[in-house]
């Protein structure tokens, strides 16, 4: 027969993108019967976090790792973003710009090639904000140029080279010597 003791548990699976944790403490008996009703201690990891969940060139990233972005022709970038907190507000800088206030979907147009630069601020219904911002980067690359090349006349005179002269002919490279 064992004494009564506590019996915490740790719920791994309850860890996840929102940032949540939880804790269990139960206690048994002599006999090894446990509590029906066992303490509960729940907390947020990492308090206020966005999530991009699309922009351009989207590459989706795995928990921890955030989204990014890669190389695109289009000169149009549309983000959809999202927090882990209800009714959120957000703030976002392009190419480090001063934030303003945003919505999703996001819509930028006639940006130019280059690098690019979004982060964007969350902050919940009692005004507590985002630690750091979310960043997602990304590349406008020139379109590939498909035009034909022009065509070069082959016939007439842009073939002939112009007549030389001795005055043309500082270090006789030119001259040939006289057969006679």
């Amino acid at each position: 027969m064992s004494r009564p003791h506590v019996i915490f548990t740790h719920h791994d699976d309850t860890l996840g993108p929102a940032g949540h944790d939880e804790w269990q403490a139960f206690i048994a008996d002599f006999e090894g019967n446990t509590d029906a009703t066992p303490a509960t201690y729940t907390w947020h990891i990492g308090g206020i976090i966005t999530t991009i969940t699309a922009g351009p060139a989207f590459i989706p990233g795995e928990f921890p790792d955030p989204a990014e972005g890669g190389e695109t022709t289009e000169t149009t970038a549309t983000f959809e973003f999202e927090a882990n907190v209800a009714d959120a507000t957000f703030f976002c800088s392009l190419d480090l710009g001063p934030f303003v206030a945003c919505t999703s979907p996001l819509v930028y147009s006639g940006l130019a090639i280059g690098e690019h630069v979004l982060l964007i601020n969350a902050a919940d219904a009692e005004g507590r904000e985002q630690l750091e911002p979310t960043e997602y980067g990304w590349v406008i690359i020139p379109p590939l140029d498909t035009t034909a090349p022009n065509k070069i006349d082959m016939t007439g005179t842009d073939l002939v080279p112009p007549e030389i002269s001795s005055e043309h002919d500082k270090w006789g490279i030119l001259s040939r010597p006289e057969t006679g």
